[in-house]
């Protein structure tokens, strides 16, 4: 699969926590996870060593909501930061609580906004090639083709 980065420092982080991970070409669970990590500047501030230990090659946050909002207070997440990192979870161990869609989809920007559909491709490994070239146009002719 080929994956589309914001651009080559959130390439270099992705692949950088991919090998600190020793993950495999398959762990779509972990790619997900990191690509959100790598791609938003407030999450790469707070420290992935903070959030993710790779020695034992699992996340530092419960999968138990009340104490994984309790894991959440020392980060001071903004609203879109707290709604990417929900997801990124989300798609690395369905057990982690997430918001709603529209709740995620809401707090987010453009830039957040790709790096939540395209980790959202990667973790589901859904290949889109034909969207690549003009999202719009392939958007509409799949629902035509849908209608026919």
């Amino acid at each position: 699969m080929d994956i589309g980065f914001l651009n080559e420092d959130h390439k270099a982080r992705f692949i950088d926590y991919c090998n600190r991970a020793h993950i495999h070409s398959g762990d779509v669970e972990r790619k997900a996870l990191f690509y959100i990590l790598a791609g938003c500047n407030d999450l790469v501030t707070k420290g992935i060593n903070r959030m993710y230990d790779f020695q034992e090659n699992i996340v530092k946050f419960s999968p138990v909501p009340e104490q994984m909002e309790k894991d959440f207070q020392p980060f001071s997440f903004c609203s879109s930061s707290h709604a990417l990192l929900k997801l990124a979870l989300n798609l690395y161990n369905s057990g982690y609580e997430s918001l709603s869609i529209a709740d995620t989809f809401y707090n987010l920007d453009n830039n957040h906004r790709i790096l939540a559909i395209n980790a959202m491709l990667i973790r589901f490994n859904i290949c889109l090639t034909a969207i690549e070239a003009d999202p719009q146009q392939a958007i509409e002719q799949k629902i035509k083709n849908c209608l026919n």
